[in-house]
C-alpha cells in the first residue's frame, strides 16, 4: 500500500503537512499549506525488508596480535552491531572491511575468515603491527 506525505516550506521552514491516503488530498494540504506547485512523495508503507541475504550470516572479523603476528577470527554477529561504519549505513548483503576489523556476509566462519583473507590480509597485518 502506498502513503502520500505532503510537505511544504524551505529549508528551516520545510515541515510534513500530514500523510494520506491518497495523492489528490496530499495535493490539496501541500497547496493550502502554501505550495505551489504542491510536493508531494510517495513512499510504500511497510515495505518488506529482508533482514539478511539467503543462506548467509554477518560475521565481525577481528585481527589482533599474538607475539608480533597478526591473527584473525570471525564470530557470528547482528546488524545492529554494524549499522553505522564510518557514518554510513550498512545495507543489507554489503559488507564492510577495515584495516584491523571487517562485517562480512558469509555462510559459515571459513567463508568469512577467507573474504577478509582475500581483500585486506595485507592491509590489515600492517595495521595491526602498528597497534
Amino acid at each position: 500500500m502506498q502513503i502520500f506525505i505532503a510537505t511544504a516550506g524551505h529549508y528551516d521552514s520545510y515541515r510534513i503537512v500530514g500523510a494520506f491516503s491518497n495523492p489528490a488530498a496530499a495535493k490539496l494540504a501541500s497547496k493550502l499549506a502554501g505550495m505551489d506547485p504542491p510536493e508531494v512523495a510517495t513512499y510504500e508503507l511497510d515495505p518488506e525488508q529482508a533482514t539478511h541475504p539467503e543462506g548467509k550470516f554477518l560475521y565481525v572479523v577481528t585481527c589482533y596480535l599474538v607475539e608480533g603476528i597478526a591473527n584473525f577470527d570471525a564470530q557470528i554477529t547482528n546488524t545492529e552491531d554494524a549499522d553505522y561504519l564510518d557514518d554510513k549505513p550498512l545495507a543489507v548483503g554489503e559488507s564492510y572491511i577495515g584495516t584491523d576489523f571487517a562485517y562480512v556476509w558469509a555462510k559459515d566462519k571459513e567463508e568469512a575468515l577467507a573474504v577478509v583473507d582475500k581483500v585486506k590480509l595485507e592491509a590489515s597485518e600492517k595495521a595491526c603491527r602498528e597497534l
